[in-house]
C-alpha cells in the first residue's frame, strides 16, 4: 500500500468538494429526481460541459446546489457540524453534572454510586456516560433540588 502526503490546502479541497458531493446527492434523492432530471440539473449547472457531478468544478458544484434549493431542496447540517455539536453539548452536560454534584454538596461515594446506578453498573466515572445516561444523571439530581441552568 502507497502512503502519499498530501498539503492541507489539497486536504481541505478534497473534503470541501466530497461535500459538496454528498450534497448533490442528498439532493437529488430529497427532491426524487430521475436520473434524467438530475443530470438536465447538472448539465446546465456545468454550463453545458458534463453530465456527471463527479467532474464539476467548485463553481459548478456550488450552482447546482444552488439550483438544486431552487427547486425545494433543504440542505442538513454536514456530519462535521453535527458531532461538533455533540461534543459541545457533551461538555456542558458534564459541566453541569459537576455543579450539581457541587451545588447538592453529595459526597465523593455518594457521586460515584449515583453515576454507576445511571449506567447500569458500567462505569463510575460521568466522561464515560452516553447522553442517556448524563440525562439520567441530571434527572435525579434535579429530583433532588438542584435546577440546571442550560441556556449558555
Amino acid at each position: 500500500m502507497i502512503k502519499s502526503t498530501y498539503a492541507p490546502s489539497t486536504i481541505a479541497r478534497l473534503q470541501a468538494r466530497n461535500e459538496d458531493l454528498g450534497r448533490i446527492h442528498e439532493a437529488k434523492a430529497q427532491l426524487g429526481l430521475t436520473e434524467r432530471a438530475y443530470r438536465k440539473a447538472i448539465f446546465a449547472a456545468s454550463k453545458e460541459t458534463t453530465r456527471t457531478s463527479a467532474e464539476l468544478d467548485s463553481r459548478g458544484r456550488q450552482r447546482a446546489i444552488k439550483a438544486f434549493v431552487q427547486m425545494g431542496y433543504a440542505p442538513t447540517e454536514s456530519k462535521a457540524s453535527v458531532a461538533v455539536d455533540r461534543e459541545e453539548r457533551r461538555k456542558r452536560e458534564l459541566q453541569a453534572i459537576h455543579a450539581g454534584k457541587r451545588g447538592l454538596g453529595l459526597a465523593e461515594n455518594l457521586y460515584r454510586d449515583l453515576i454507576e446506578c445511571a449506567s447500569n453498573g458500567k462505569t463510575r466515572s460521568s466522561a464515560d456516560l452516553n447522553a442517556r445516561e448524563r440525562a439520567s444523571v441530571m434527572k435525579s439530581m434535579a429530583g433532588q433540588g438542584f435546577q440546571f441552568d442550560m441556556s449558555a
